[in-house]
């Protein structure tokens, strides 16, 4: 710090004033230099235009505060490493979307991706491509991963789920019709001709591949769960495969109409071959476990409340014990199903073609509740964190709570919801045909915010 000499300081009573109306011009003494004395009304004046320039000055800052300026030195904010952009004012309808972790991926039309929090919407950055022939495909915690096609080939592509960067891209043969899937680490692809490719979800390397033959969607002949993936060909084989390296576990024959998927829970595959025989195999190794003859054909079963497999035919609904195949209720119906059995938290639901959903305990079969439904369902029942929610073709959403049949709330959309929608982190999105996407709080169906395209 500089020291100041206060002899050199003057005196209170001995202020520089300058006049700048003097006429004087010799050395600019009058203009620039001279000290005059100063009289109390001076002294007055001084003070009041002083006291008018720092209340113009306070004004000032005041305006530019009301008017949301950011002034560095009033706010004592540091700059951000990175501004997110601003939301668009004409958005372009939405082609797909990827949710995790409460962040949901927006694929829109014109080849931008955009990344907002589900809670309100906020963007968070967003990225355009050369072309809008990127296909998001699936979403993790830490990636994004899509397909991009263009005149150079195909490229399946991983994004840093952060900032939209790209963390790697690998050359395949030309997509087949599908998104990819990702599963504990493996991200599969199919290619036109039906082969399957897993590809390391950390940095897009070949594992392996197997031609199915199949030139449908991949996830109506792919199955993967807790890294395993099931290969159903065009001759009606079966292949269960660990996902990591391709190894075989074991393969079986399913015949067509059946419900051929293969389900994984607590560490046991459990397949179905469509003439009534149902196995068990230990997840880890393939390893067999036990094996059972029902007289039940073209047999499904579902399963995800504890070690409960689920068959179904001519209106018997019966539960096996995951572990060893010992039956454990049943349930005759007064109707065909319309889909399979599914359960959660201890509750397991039958839906019937008479629009009927039935509640029971999964432990014993007992009865918890029944409902009619209505006749206009688009998609549903289904279930997540214990809410029920279905569907109608009036463009709305009703919801309930699954152990009691207490119902939550109703919601409707502006325009014809597509399919199921995606749920993460206890939010809903609504896709529609209109190309909007509305955000609803799952627990009641408030509506958080809305994706509304320009057209």
């Amino acid at each position: 710090m500089k020291n100041t000499d206060r002899s050199e300081i003057p005196a209170e009573d001995d202020i520089e004033v300058i006049d700048l109306n003097t006429e004087d011009s010799g050395n600019n003494k009058n203009r620039w230099g001279r000290k005059w004395p100063l009289s109390t009304a001076s002294l007055t004046a001084l003070f009041r235009s002083r006291l008018l320039i720092y209340a113009s000055l306070a004004g000032f800052v005041i305006l530019l505060l009301l008017v949301g300026i950011n002034v560095p030195f009033l706010s004592r904010q540091n700059a951000p490493l990175m501004t997110p952009a601003a939301p668009s004012s004409s958005q372009t309808a939405v082609a797909s979307i990827a949710g995790a972790n409460g962040i949901v991926y927006i694929d829109a039309t014109d080849g931008t991706l955009s990344a907002r929090r589900g809670s309100d919407g906020k963007l968070l950055w967003q990225r355009s491509f050369i072309t809008p022939a990127y296909y998001l495909g699936a979403a993790s915690s830490t990636a994004l991963y899509g397909i991009t096609a263009n005149a150079n080939g195909t490229v399946v592509e991983a994004l840093r789920a952060s900032d939209g960067s790209v963390l790697w891209a690998t050359s395949v043969p030309p997509a087949g019709p599908g998104r990819i899937m990702v599963n504990a680490g493996i991200v599969y692809y199919n290619a036109q001709n039906g082969t399957v490719y897993a590809l390391r979800a950390s940095d897009g390397n070949e594992l392996w591949y197997l031609s199915s033959g199949m030139t449908a969607p991949l996830d109506t002949f792919l199955s993967v769960s807790d890294g395993i993936a099931s290969i159903h060909t065009n001759d009606g084989t079966v292949y269960v495969v660990r996902g990591s390296d391709g190894m075989e576990f074991f393969r079986y024959h399913a015949d067509e109409g059946t419900n051929w998927q293969p389900f994984i829970e607590n560490g046991i595959i459990y397949s179905n071959d469509g003439h009534g025989t149902i196995q068990a195999n230990q997840a880890s190794n393939g390893s067999f476990l036990w094996q059972i003859h029902s007289t039940i054909n073209k047999s499904s079963f579902w399963s995800e409340s504890g070690d409960i497999i689920y068959l179904y035919n001519a209106g018997t609904v019966k539960a096996l014990r995951g572990t060893n195949g010992s039956p454990l209720w049943q349930y005759k119906t007064q109707s065909e199903l319309i889909m399979s059995p599914f359960a959660q938290q201890g509750v397991t639901y039958i839906v019937t073609q008479d629009h009927t959903i039935t509640a029971l305990h999964s432990s014993n079969g007992s009865l918890l509740w029944q409902q009619q439904l209505p006749p206009s369902l688009l998609y549903g029942p289904a279930i997540a964190d214990g809410i029920l929610y279905l569907g109608t073709d009036d463009n709305s959403v009703d919801a309930w709570r699954g152990s009691d049949d207490l119902y939550l709330w109703h919601y409707t959309t502006p325009s014809v919801i597509l399919w199921y929608p995606l749920i993460d982190n206890g939010i809903m999105y609504l896709q529609q045909v209109n190309g909007s996407l509305d955000v609803v709080r799952m627990n009641d169906g408030v509506l958080l915010w809305r994706y509304q395209p320009a057209t």
